[in-house]
């Protein structure tokens, strides 16, 4: 390493067991706990932390609904290229009054593309990334 490398800010390493623990938290339906924890986690860049708060924002889990907060935790992680940050982001912009449904095939096929199977039954792609003869 050299040593400007060393000056650079690092985000942290993610601690698979918060994750387990945030998880097993929201399983069990106490989502204060759950975005306890993953709040710092997205706030350092964590995607499927970030991907999880927006997902909260987005269907009213232990927060009030609010679309503007689930979008813009949404976008984060799925500009950050997490494949279920990617789906949630395109299924949001699919029930939006307004709907924009070339960003949501945009996201879709993203998430596609890293082999999220919901996105590829979205798009009607089969595992290799061609479309599915649905005869």
């Amino acid at each position: 390493m050299r040593w400007l490398d060393r000056l650079r800010p690092r985000k942290p390493a993610a601690n698979p067991d918060h994750m387990a623990v945030a998880l097993s938290c929201a399983k069990a339906g106490d989502y204060a706990a759950a975005l306890a924890i993953w709040e710092p986690l997205a706030q350092a860049g964590f995607s499927r932390a970030q991907n999880n708060i927006g997902a909260c924002f987005a269907e009213g889990l232990g927060v009030t609904v609010d679309l503007n907060l689930a979008r813009r935790w949404l976008q984060l992680a799925a500009e950050a290229g997490d494949p279920v940050g990617q789906r949630n982001y395109a299924a949001l912009h699919m029930r939006e009054a307004d709907a924009d449904f070339e960003i949501a095939a945009d996201f879709y096929r993203r998430a596609a593309e890293q082999g999220d199977a919901p996105s590829q039954d979205m798009l009607k792609l089969d595992a290799s990334g061609r479309q599915r003869d649905e005869r």
